[in-house]
């Protein structure tokens, strides 16, 4: 009986050692090593058991250090994202901003008496501008898609008048050029009215008919539009832009939609440009429910076919007036507030509102524009976002707690052209957003958005 008993105890103390260190490994203690039994088949499973603790230990050790090298990543990660995306609104807005004096400038000169060589010197440098700020709306188009941050309105609107004015933008541009510029439009379309998002819309077109010719040196470019009914509320937009340019090899097409891409280096150094228009062109599309596809040969040209589905708008929709800037009606009693830091961007806005009828006052910063507001009369304000001692938001948040100015009309002009700087703009208290840099006409639209013949809200008394 003892024999047996000792027996016993021999197997079933190492048995129990075993079964606690293997639900210590389960609980992830690697650290209490299992005594080796002189049994040797019990021995060698407790030096099994062992090796197995070490080896897990080692495992799970590597596997943390990869973890927080992973999380140092992500974390390295998102501080360079922010910090990308905190430069790209920094750069936005220096680029905008001289951009702005520059485009306004030219538009205030063509309004002055000039010698006809004068007015081709300003026509020269006014359109000049025109690739420059393509080109900063590229980069930062391509930014938004980085970071999947592109919004897309819905709005109606009509599409051959659309398709017909992209196309009349690049007229003259091809006709001194000796390239024929055509555009096939169906009559059924003139009349069709559908939801989407003209901008982006006319962004696509623009790429697609600026790289047509631009790599066409002879020929012609033709614009083939077209749509078909999916349904009696869905229609099928099609539109195919045809170069007779140099073309390019199939082997290389697909790679044109590739960001940066161009079809070899002698290509960038003859032409120019970013590499940016197809790659965005084919997102745009795509992010609308279509598709952008292109066939080419070299020295033969190349076809670039795209298709976007759009809801059907069974009421007209009523177009703005094109033609000359009119005087907003009544204006000659309206006083504007103008908050703007930059002496460029301020001579500009305030002879573009003056030529436009409207009285002006300017504030240099958001603090003089509270103090202003609380103690003159005015229609509306131009708020400015960046601001020297109190930014435009600020100051916006503050004029909207002064009596009686609650509903006053504070628009943002802002060079800022990320994600969200809209919302920000209208979560402050302000009720419209023009981007700089921006047009006469552009401006003139925003102003009869919120003009009325009502006198103006006060803040004094």
């Amino acid at each position: 009986y003892m024999l047996a008993r000792r027996l016993s105890l021999s197997l079933s103390q190492p048995i129990s050692a075993m079964s606690a260190a293997v639900k210590a490994i389960q609980r992830g203690d690697y650290s209490a090593p299992l005594p080796v039994a002189d049994d040797a088949e019990l021995g060698d499973l407790a030096r099994h058991i062992n090796n197995l603790a070490l080896g897990l230990e080692k495992a799970s050790r590597e596997q943390k250090q990869a973890m927080d090298e992973l999380i140092r990543t992500r974390e390295e990660a998102e501080r360079a994202n922010n910090a990308k995306s905190e430069f790209l609104a920094m750069m936005s807005h220096e680029l905008r901003t001289p951009m702005n004096g520059v485009l306004g400038m030219l538009q205030l000169m063509e309004t002055t008496k000039m010698t006809d060589e004068q007015a081709e010197y300003a026509a020269l440098a006014m359109e000049s501008t025109e690739p420059l700020l393509r080109v900063i709306n590229d980069i930062l188009d391509f930014s938004r898609f980085e970071r999947d941050a592109l919004e897309l309105e819905s709005i109606p609107f009509n599409l051959a008048d659309l398709i017909s004015t992209s196309v009349q933008a690049f007229a003259h541009n091809a006709q001194q050029r000796g390239l024929a510029l055509e555009l096939q439009l169906p009559p059924s379309m003139e009349a069709l009215q559908v939801t989407g998002d003209p901008t982006r819309i006319r962004q696509i077109l623009v790429n697609l008919i600026g790289n047509a010719l631009k790599f066409t040196e002879c020929g012609s470019v033709r614009v083939e539009a077209g749509f078909s009914l999916a349904d009696p509320h869905h229609v099928r937009f099609t539109c195919a832009v045809r170069d007779s340019g140099i073309g390019i090899s199939p082997d290389l097409l697909e790679s044109m939609f590739d960001a940066f891409q161009q079809a070899d280096n002698s290509i960038s150094r003859r032409y120019g440009g970013t590499g940016l228009g197809l790659p965005i062109a084919r997102n745009l599309a795509e992010r609308m429910g279509g598709s952008l596809q292109a066939q080419s040969s070299e020295g033969l040209g190349s076809v670039f076919q795209l298709q976007i589905p759009l809801q059907r708008v069974q009421q007209p929709v009523i177009e703005p007036a094109s033609g000359a800037v009119a005087e907003l009606p009544q204006s000659r009693d309206a006083c504007v507030l103008l908050v703007e830091d930059n002496p460029v961007n301020r001579t500009v806005v305030e002879a573009m509102l003056r030529s436009l009828g409207l009285q002006v006052s300017v504030a240099a910063d958001g603090l003089e524009a509270v103090n202003m507001a609380s103690r003159e009369r005015f229609a509306l304000i131009l708020m400015d976002c960046r601001l020297p001692v109190m930014d435009g938001y600020e100051a916006t948040r503050r004029i909207r707690l002064l009596p009686g100015l609650t509903t006053l009309p504070i628009i943002a002009l802002t060079a800022n052209a990320q994600h969200g700087d809209r919302d920000i703009c209208l979560q402050a208290g302000m009720n419209d957003y023009l981007a700089k840099p921006f047009k006469r006409t552009d401006l003139q639209q925003v102003l009869q958005r919120w003009l009325t013949i009502k006198p103006p809200a006060t803040g004094g008394k």
